[in-house]
């Protein structure tokens, strides 16, 4: 896990006279979306089902729950069918069809920050933290005190973007890490 400090140098280089706090929830907040849009924070887990069909996903510390992505395992593939809801709120999983399997059920789960996190996953800060920053930078465009020329806005959110799409094609391709960063230019 990385510390929202980390990410502070590549946003101040953007907006300087921001004051740290401030900057690290404006990092939280990009952070937040970009896990949400992307779904690239993804888990494994494991649930056993008991006798009420009802199973807790157990999320790691500092994340939220956001949805299954996937289910099944070798002898009960449940592959994206509509025979199990979650309670997000809870983060219970209730099969509605039938008997729930007895044998534990492997599920891909994304997940995003929570809002008091002041951590992020060490993936977040390899991959995707120039996305980040630009995405935390570009919560500043438009208020007072904050000079931004809209060339830098448009940069900015052309980071953002490119970024985003990066992460949910990573995220959509079944691979979480991938092998080099890619810094794009603009010209």
């Amino acid at each position: 896990m990385r510390a929202l400090d980390d990410f502070i140098a590549f946003v101040a280089e953007h907006v300087p006279s921001q004051p740290a706090f401030i900057v690290r929830r404006a990092v939280l907040a990009s952070a937040r979306e970009f896990c949400k849009e992307t779904l690239c924070w993804q888990e494994d887990v494991d649930v056993q089902f008991n006798e009420q069909n009802k199973a807790v996903i157990n999320i790691p510390e500092l994340a939220e729950f956001h949805s299954v992505i996937e289910a099944g395992d070798m002898d009960y593939p449940i592959h994206q069918n509509l025979h199990y809801t979650v309670n997000i709120i809870a983060g219970t999983l209730k099969w509605l069809d039938g008997r729930a399997p007895t044998t534990p059920v492997n599920l891909s789960i994304a997940l995003f920050p929570d809002s008091e996190a002041d951590k992020l996953p060490e993936f977040l800060y390899k991959q995707f933290r120039d996305a980040i920053a630009a995405g935390a930078a570009l919560r500043f465009a438009g208020r007072p005190h904050v000079d931004m020329p809209q060339f830098k806005v448009y940069e900015l959110q052309e980071a953002f973007r490119i970024g985003k799409h990066d992460a949910r094609d990573v995220a959509l391709n079944g691979r979480r890490r991938l092998a080099a960063p890619i810094k794009h230019h603009f010209f």
